[in-house]
């Protein structure tokens, strides 16, 4: 009894009380018009060019991992910077009502790990599926999927970071913006960027560049001056190994700087928690799991995230338990760090999902997160 009312203190009533009123299925049959597009990108970014030697095997990722992670060690990540000019080709999806026109375009980004099914699960879409549940609320969705995983074009684990990513964002919210790729929706009335862990960065550092870009964002699996900074400990946590000998049959087209995490008990402890999720859907995720790129994950720590010209409504959103940003536990930090980040923000607002892990969207109840996540664009007046 004592452990209930303390979490409810901890947590808040906002997550809880808006959770509420909300239907425990989706409705995943809703009238939806959705488009496939493979959208050529060039992009100018500066990118850090990475120094180790690459691997050659998973000893080697080993004892990289041991090096980096060690008492006093200075392995040096990056020789330096360099601007690159290059073209790609990114896979996406745009999903809208039935006969609607203008309104609201939530661009969503998904973290690493995971494709542009993290906001449109075909597993218990009824239970899971971000994208029919906004459609059935009213909104657009922009789904794709980031260079490197999915049907995006794939280039080198030792090249693929945050800059690139961050830049090919920027170029696909303002073709989303002049109406390109949206079908009968058209111009939008307003865009609201939606990041997951990694597309929360990268959705971030949009906002810092380009602060006019979006109307709106909704930044989750991420948080600021947490105990975690998305670095070597959490890499370390996933024991991470090279993806093309994990499951070559998957993940042959990529080289040695792409990995992945060994196991579903891995993913378990790094994007789960017990007893807030069903079996069957980690076994999903992990079956379905995207390798990421070394780049990507280790230049994190380099990313500008303080967006203190962004001037829109901005959601920061967190598994309770969420190991990865959090450290394991986010309540009480949420707000105070957030705040430096976001000073000219017109309402900064967090939440906490009671229970999740980092892949909230595959914890129970993960409708109560997009109905927080909805209903504060709404309150918004988007």
């Amino acid at each position: 009894m004592l452990y209930s009312a303390l979490r409810r203190l901890l947590l808040g009533f906002n997550l809880l009380s808006a959770a509420s009123g909300i239907p425990a299925t989706i409705n995943s049959q809703a009238s939806t018009n959705c488009n496939s597009h493979t959208i050529s990108i060039t992009v100018t970014s500066e990118n850090l060019e990475w120094a180790p030697p690459p691997f050659n095997n998973n000893y080697d990722v080993a004892q990289f991992i041991a090096n980096s992670t060690r008492r006093g060690a200075a392995t040096p990540l990056f020789a330096g910077k360099k601007n690159q000019t290059a073209t790609y080709k990114i896979a996406a999806t745009f999903c809208s009502p039935v006969n609607a026109s203008g309104g609201t375009i939530l661009m969503t980004s998904h973290g690493l790990g995971f494709d542009q099914s993290y906001w449109n699960s075909p597993y218990k879409p009824g239970l899971y599926n971000f994208k029919d549940y906004a459609v059935d609320r009213g909104y657009s969705v922009f789904l794709y999927d980031r260079l490197g995983v999915g049907a995006s074009e794939k280039i080198s684990g030792y090249v693929n970071q945050p800059s690139i990513q961050s830049a090919i964002l920027g170029e696909l919210t303002k073709l989303v913006r002049n109406g390109e790729y949206t079908g009968n929706v058209g111009k939008p009335n307003a865009v609201v960027l939606v990041g997951h862990s990694f597309g929360s960065y990268i959705s971030n550092s949009l906002m810092v560049s380009n602060p006019t870009i979006a109307d709106a964002a909704i930044l989750t699996g991420i948080a600021y001056g947490s105990p975690n900074d998305f670095g070597t400990n959490p890499f370390l946590a996933l024991g991470s190994r090279i993806a093309s000998t994990q499951s070559p049959s998957k993940f042959s087209d990529r080289d040695t700087g792409y990995v992945t995490w060994t196991d579903v008990y891995t993913n378990a402890e790094a994007f789960f928690h017990q007893p807030d999720y069903e079996p069957d859907a980690l076994n999903f995720s992990e079956d379905t799991k995207m390798p990421f790129g070394i780049a990507e994950l280790l230049s994190l720590q380099t990313v500008d995230l303080n967006a203190t010209n962004f001037r829109g409504p901005v959601l920061v959103l967190d598994g309770e338990y969420d190991f990865l940003a959090c450290g394991g536990f986010c309540p009480g930090i949420l707000q105070s760090g957030a705040e430096p980040f976001f000073k000219s923000s017109s309402n900064l607002a967090t939440a906490v999902h009671p229970g999740a892990g980092h892949g909230f969207n595959f914890c129970n109840n993960a409708t109560g997160s997009y109905g927080v996540m909805l209903d504060f664009v709404k309150s918004s007046g988007f």
